[in-house]
């Protein structure tokens, strides 16, 4: 009996725990991608450096989802959508932020984000 209020704690911890995480990132990724393009650090000496941002980014979130919700397919389509829609939404109102939209950036969002889903969905079921 005591085991399984100790199990019914921690899970519910951790499931506090990724939700205030998936916040935190959610917000940061908000706030970089509607920040001026002039204070945003370039690097220019990679090529599509921008885009491989974009994919940690949303990776990090896809991983933190994934692990918090990855359980089902449900779970991962939810998180999928998440994703797609925060690319989306922040494409679309970039340019009334003084930056440019661009497709290639939704794509890297997506690809990055898809693939921290299944990562986090697949380390979710190795932390019980």
């Amino acid at each position: 009996m005591f085991s399984k209020v100790i199990c019914m704690v921690h899970n519910r911890l951790r499931s506090v725990a990724c939700f205030l995480a998936v916040t935190a990132v959610t917000v940061l990724i908000i706030f970089f991608s509607l920040e001026q393009g002039a204070h945003v650090p370039k690097i220019r000496w990679v090529p599509f450096a921008d885009k491989g941002l974009h994919a940690c980014a949303y990776g990090l979130l896809g991983v933190l989802i994934g692990f918090w919700r990855g359980k089902g397919k449900k779970g991962l389509f939810l998180g999928f959508c998440f994703v797609f829609c925060l690319g989306l939404s922040m494409e679309m109102i970039q340019p009334y932020f003084g930056r440019s939209r661009e497709l290639l950036d939704l794509v890297a969002d997506l690809v990055g984000g898809s693939a921290g889903l299944f990562v986090g969905a697949a380390c979710s079921g190795l932390w019980v």
